[in-house]
């Protein structure tokens, strides 16, 4: 363990900072506006996609790792519409701010995604053929989805009740 941590680039641990940060911020109950409610979620996602494509370019397994990503998103955005996931959005008078309940699921969620990279980078370092693997490629690439789907799953509720706003706007008038 100490040789892994003493080759790893010190802004690996200035990225785990601020994701910490970052993180612990989202376990306050929040006032955001409407497009940082949706931007966030949807940067953590593409975050992750991002990871796996670099991690995968021009592997054999890339397509099929691709392709499991997007249905680990798609089951994962199911099962957290199915559970209520998220909870407690409220749209703020004006309809321009979002109160975000505090929650330390955005935080394991960054961590896990940190994780998986720092685990995937020192496997491909003491092994570098894994990356040519199918199993290594599935694998962290549905964890990368399901994680994925939970922060769209968010924005999607961002976006049910802007579309709720919406359309009581349109009744009322």
């Amino acid at each position: 363990m100490q040789e892994i941590l003493s080759h790893t680039p010190i802004w690996v641990f200035g990225v785990l900072c601020l994701l910490l940060a970052f993180g612990g911020m989202q376990s306050f109950t929040r006032s955001l506006s409407v497009k940082r409610a949706l931007i966030v979620p949807l940067a953590m996602s593409l975050w992750s996609l991002s990871l796996l494509m670099s991690r995968l370019a021009g592997s054999p397994a890339f397509s099929a790792a691709v392709l499991s990503w997007c249905g680990a998103v798609a089951l994962s955005v199911l099962f957290s519409g199915l559970i209520g996931y998220p909870r407690g959005l409220q749209l703020e008078a004006g309809g321009r701010k979002v109160r975000v309940p505090g929650s330390l699921v955005p935080l394991v969620l960054m961590l896990m995604i940190f994780c998986a990279r720092f685990i995937s980078a020192v496997m491909l370092a003491r092994e570098p053929a894994w990356r040519d693997s199918l199993g290594f490629g599935l694998g962290f690439s549905v964890f990368y989805g399901l994680i994925s789907g939970v922060f769209l799953a968010r924005a999607l509720g961002v976006w049910r009740l802007l579309r709720r706003a919406d359309a009581q706007a349109m009744v009322t008038a």
